[in-house]
């Protein structure tokens, strides 16, 4: 997959014959589940990777086959859904990832481009699951597989700039009230400002900076002094005071929202994208490493952890610190990620009590058991913008660098 480091399997012994165990048997659980359109993206990211870690079983091969024919039969380049998860942005996204065949992203692009622009007009949302930063994403995955998105890319930026509050502390995005479920806009009349990866600000860095590094994007220099001062905006909301964590879900006038530490919202999910962000921002990566180590060494009782899953689980959890393991080699991330898989082992209940879905359910756990277990990059994680690099200082430049 191009490392400077090669990706090293951290799951062995007992634990790592418990997880392909597991992995096994969760796979078997969803051949056996029954057809959900709804679940067609997720299914077909799901078997994609499946029939890689799974080589030996051709009956896989054919469910990855059969996923991948769904998933075209189901996807409508004429009226796209401008959300990354659950839309038919996440369909292109997972049709750009996994297959060769992308004619007809051709079309969808031009339409994902007008979806945009809509979205440009408040209050739609900016964020990653449903609003600009999701189809930043795509974007992104396309160009990364040699497509020339630079005209919409550039949309986003510009997108994602008209949005933008510029403020004597940084940059943010705010969320209006009439975006929040009505249990949160009793507490926050006015909106909030979201702390979260998949909802709020730290998504929006990611992606913004990931497009600073593509030369051919005409905003890209827009993109990059978005990113920097929105990382300082964010640096500027920690707090001291609570054990569950440093960045509050979300933060309003005279309210702040406890946190959790998963990747949703919390600190490893702020870690690993502002980590990554740093890297195509050629800025050093320690505060977020920090961040990252601070959470990794959390006690249970403080994460607010209670279920598996990759969304706010403990799958998501040692992902994380598995990506945290692989940029730097450091032992306590190893420790960590295995402990969260030892836990999102246990945790795992029968296939009737959890979803089969991607953020919530099966697949993302036993996608996390599989990156813990092979010598082989992922790379659908790109998705939660948590695809943390190797970053190397340049000796007396005051610069870093990617080198993976």
């Amino acid at each position: 997959m191009g490392r400077h480091r090669p990706w090293e399997p951290i799951l062995d012994g007992a634990l790592a014959d418990m997880a392909w165990a597991v992995a096994r048997e969760a796979t078997a659980e969803l051949a056996r589940a029954p057809d959900d359109p709804a679940a067609s993206i997720d299914v077909a990211l799901f078997w994609s990777y499946a029939a890689d870690g799974f080589a030996d079983d051709g009956a896989i091969g054919e469910r990855y086959e059969q996923a991948v024919d769904t998933l075209f039969d189901r996807f409508s380049s004429q009226a796209p859904m401008p959300w990354l998860f659950g839309g038919s942005i996440g369909q292109a996204w997972v049709i750009a990832h996994i297959s060769d065949d992308t004619a007809a992203l051709d079309a969808f692009d031009a339409a994902a481009r007008a979806a945009l622009a809509d979205a440009a007009a408040p209050p739609g949302p900016y964020d990653l699951i449903s609003g600009v930063v999701g189809i930043g994403a795509y974007f992104l995955e396309r160009a990364r597989q040699g497509s020339d998105q630079a005209a919409g890319l550039d949309l986003v930026v510009t997108t994602l700039a008209d949005r933008a509050e510029r403020r004597a502390d940084g940059v943010t995005w705010f969320t209006p009230a009439e975006l929040l479920p009505p249990w949160i806009r009793e507490i926050c009349p006015a909106g909030h400002h979201d702390l979260g990866v998949a909802h709020g600000v730290p998504g929006a860095i990611a992606v913004l900076a990931a497009i600073a590094a593509h030369e051919e994007v005409a905003g890209r220099a827009v993109a990059r002094e978005l990113a920097v001062r929105a990382l300082d905006w964010l640096q500027h909301q920690q707090v001291d005071d609570d054990p569950r964590g440093r960045y509050p879900t979300w933060i309003a006038p005279g309210h702040r929202a406890k946190t959790r530490t998963a990747w949703c919202y919390g600190d490893p999910g702020v870690a690993a994208s502002c980590w990554r962000a740093a890297a195509d921002l050629g800025r050093d990566p320690l505060p977020w490493q920090t961040l990252a180590a601070a959470a990794a060494s959390r006690s249970i009782e403080h994460t607010g952890i209670v279920d598996p899953n990759l969304c706010h689980g403990a799958a998501g959890l040692a992902h994380l610190c598995n990506r945290f393991y692989q940029a730097t080699r450091e032992p306590q991330f190893r420790d960590a990620a295995r402990r969260w898989f030892e836990h999102a082992i246990a945790m795992r209940p029968s296939a009737h009590e959890m979803s089969s879905d991607f953020l919530d359910g099966t697949a993302g756990v036993v996608l996390a058991l599989l990156a813990a277990l092979r010598a082989e990059e992922p790379g659908w994680d790109r998705l939660l913008l948590c695809d943390v690099p190797v970053i190397a200082a340049v000796a007396g430049a005051g610069r870093y660098v990617r080198v993976s």
